[in-house]
């Protein structure tokens, strides 16, 4: 199986050098030429299922080959960066925190899971990051198709490799804004590369 571990392209928040925290943190320029990018390198794949944190950078990194493909993803909550002010217990994905900007074009392409998870409380402990972290390494483990693509964030990425890498000590990994880590996990891992940008 094939999994494409992707970093949302660039936000405002990034640009301006800051760690967001805010869900509603918008592509710069230079991020939605990549999210262009990231659709036509997205187009050699006819089989392929997307699960992408709830944040709008993520969302607004792979829209245009959502609209192109006229394809849905999944939304994980797990996937998130976290550290939200309130704690939002959903059954699935809801209007009322899926940015205003994308309210009327990408919920058509959202697929509901009824059991997602809360999202992740502004005082969250490690511990929990990497339980969530887990939970989604525990997904990949029993995901039964050929491709996978996980759009998510650097932090969270750096965790999940250290969990496949399965070192007893933390490894940090360069993640760039726009950059794609490819594994197969079949009998044995292969780390294809780590940290592509796309061309």
């Amino acid at each position: 199986m094939n999994v494409f571990i992707f970093r949302h392209c660039e936000s405002e928040g990034n640009q301006n050098g800051k760690l967001s925290l805010d869900i509603n943190d918008k592509l710069t320029a230079k991020g939605l030429l990549q999210a262009e990018k990231l659709s036509r390198w997205f187009e050699e794949f006819n089989d392929l299922e997307i699960w992408s944190s709830p944040a709008k950078r993520c969302l607004d990194s792979v829209y245009p080959f959502l609209r192109k493909r006229k394809t849905k993803l999944t939304v994980k909550n797990c996937l998130n960066e976290g550290q939200f002010n309130i704690t939002r217990n959903l059954n699935g994905i809801s209007s009322k925190w899926i940015p205003i900007s994308l309210q009327h074009n990408i919920l058509e392409f959202i697929h509901r899971e009824s059991d997602t998870p809360a999202m992740p409380v502004a005082d969250e402990t490690v511990e929990q990051f990497i339980g969530r972290v887990n939970q989604i390494y525990s997904d990949i483990q029993n995901f039964k198709k050929e491709n996978l693509c996980i759009i998510t964030h650097g932090h969270f990425i750096r965790e999940i490799l250290n969990i496949f890498i399965g070192t007893n000590f933390t490894v940090r990994l360069p993640v760039d804004n726009g950059s794609i880590t490819h594994l197969e996990t079949e009998e044995y891992l292969k780390i294809n590369y780590i940290n592509r940008l796309i061309s």
